[in-house]
């Protein structure tokens, strides 16, 4: 299957698994925590345990801002979320737990107010006062600035995608979940030989071993294509960005200062 038919509808049924943070780990959530608040959910007859609505909307946020933050995500995460919104836009109750949650989850109110800027930017206005309050509204410059600059991009791209995540990773703090890493390991990466993407078995035929050593050697020059043909971009992308940014922030510093201008002075 090529890559212009990773995506298309097909007839198997599939489960994403997600693996989860050892416990103990820096910025790995409490999985006791998830387990308290699980709800049974009964599927085809059988009785599960599922995460509780609030933990899934936390979650739903967290999936999409990981993938922004690497090289591909797909526009249909975002759409899938802007529903849950719309479904849940008018229970107070259910953002208020969200909130609480975001609060106790590594980078989780970023990834919120990632999330929801972006679905709204691309489908319509969605977001109720109580999740643009502690979500859209509290975005640090930068990372509400890559949202609105690079948002559409990312997502509407065709392969190979681009490299502008490094910009937004950038933008993220030193601490949390999704820690800065250097440009260079992504823009460069000097072990361009990628993992492998298949295994060997005993006894394997010779024609075999040769179709799997095709296979890799066709992925390793398709990766470095990707870097080849996205590094450029980047780096003239960056430039840009830099002026981008100082402007924002220069706009921001005269905002705050007018403020504070037209503030009454403090009694005695």
């Amino acid at each position: 299957m090529g890559m212009e038919s990773l995506y298309k509808a097909r007839p198997q049924k599939m489960v994403e698994i997600h693996l989860l943070g050892r416990p103990g780990e820096q910025g790995a959530p409490s999985r006791e925590d998830w387990l308290t608040r699980a709800r049974p959910r009964v599927f085809h007859g059988t009785e599960l345990p599922a995460l509780s609505p609030p933990d899934q909307f936390v979650h739903q946020a967290l999936h999409v801002f990981r993938h922004l933050c690497s090289e591909h995500t797909r526009a249909q995460w975002l759409l899938e979320y802007w529903r849950y919104i719309r479904i849940r836009r008018d229970d107070s109750e259910f953002w208020t737990a969200v909130e609480s949650l975001a609060a106790n989850e590594p980078q989780a109110a970023v990834a919120i107010g990632v999330a929801t800027l972006l679905a709204t930017l691309l489908f319509g206005q969605c977001a109720p006062p109580e999740l643009t309050r502690f979500s859209m509204d509290r975005l640090p410059i930068g990372i509400r600035l890559w949202v609105e600059t690079y948002g559409r991009r990312v997502l509407t791209s065709d392969l190979p995608a681009s490299k502008f995540y490094m910009i937004l990773r950038k933008q993220l703090p030193a601490r949390g979940g999704l820690q800065r890493s250097s440009n260079w390991r992504f823009l460069l990466p000097f072990h361009w030989w990628p993992t492998r993407i298949t295994r060997g078995r005993a006894g394997e035929r010779i024609s075999t071993r040769l179709s799997r050593y095709a296979s890799e050697v066709r992925h390793a020059l398709m990766r470095l294509r990707f870097h080849v043909w996205t590094s450029i971009p980047f780096a003239m992308e960056s430039l840009r960005w830099r002026k981008l940014i100082a402007e924002k922030q220069d706009q921001a510093a005269a905002t705050l200062l007018q403020s504070q201008l037209k503030m009454p002075p403090e009694l005695p």
